[in-house]
């Protein structure tokens, strides 16, 4: 993913394909984990749970992913 690829992110609407151990899984964008105060690189917290209960918490079966393991399925 590319960082103009990036910038089109939107939280709780975007979905991804997220490279695994297991292959790529398809999975909600949650919120960016990667801040301007705090940056090493661009970070999505993602999850496998579509319906997004708690948006703004990360939850243990969320995922941290890293936008070089990641491809933009749909805005």
């Amino acid at each position: 993913m590319t960082e103009k690829e990036f910038n089109k992110i939107r939280p709780g609407k975007t979905i991804v394909n997220v490279g695994t151990k297991e292959g790529y899984k398809k999975m909600l964008v949650k919120f960016f984990c990667c801040n301007r105060d705090n940056f090493d690189g661009y970070w999505l917290c993602c999850t496998e749970d579509f319906s997004n209960p708690y948006p703004i918490e990360f939850k243990d079966d969320d995922w941290n992913v890293y936008i070089d393991d990641t491809e933009i399925i749909q805005l």
